[in-house]
């Protein structure tokens, strides 16, 4: 049961992953380098796990995967399904700092694509993480540590005495 509600998470996160690259919804046109993420994104669903740990190394090397965080959340169950755990919660808990930091900066759907991300995939990544709380608080320092290094497109804008409170 455990791993047909982890595809099931897995499926959700490329449909609001899809929603939030779709042209509709950015109303822009996909770049040139936009050919390659829909071949990584589809390669996170597979069974091999060379081939799916492969397509995780891809998205979270590229810097684009950095200026659209709801990116990095589709790391996470594959990850979690090959063994991974521990990087899945690492890369559960980034994109969900990440995804914070735009929702402060723009409108539009991505707070329901958030609470989607939250809802489906958080049960599974949550329910191994919180069984180690030590180890939990350890994780979230390397999150910290990684967003204080990692270049981080929405911590630069010019932010407004309410945003600071």
């Amino acid at each position: 049961m455990l791993r047909i509600q982890g595809f099931r998470a897995a499926a959700l996160t490329l449909i609001a992953f899809a929603l939030v690259h779709s042209p509709a919804s950015s109303g822009t046109a996909e770049s040139p380098g936009a050919a390659e993420s829909p071949a990584a994104q589809d390669r996170l669903a597979s069974c091999d796990a060379k081939v799916a740990l492969a397509a995780v190394q891809e998205i979270i090397s590229r810097p684009e995967s950095l200026e659209e965080p709801m990116e990095l959340f589709s790391v996470a169950p594959p990850l979690f399904h090959h063994g991974q755990k521990d990087e899945a919660v690492f890369w559960f808990y980034a994109a969900q700092l990440r995804t914070r930091y735009q929702l402060v900066f723009e409108q539009g759907d991505r707070g329901q694509l958030f609470q989607i991300m939250l809802m489906s995939i958080g049960p599974l990544i949550n329910s191994y993480a919180f069984q180690d709380v030590s180890k939990l608080d350890r994780t979230l320092d390397r999150v910290l540590e990684w967003d204080r290094t990692t270049p981080n497109p929405y911590r630069e804008k010019p932010r407004s005495a309410a945003i600071e409170r």
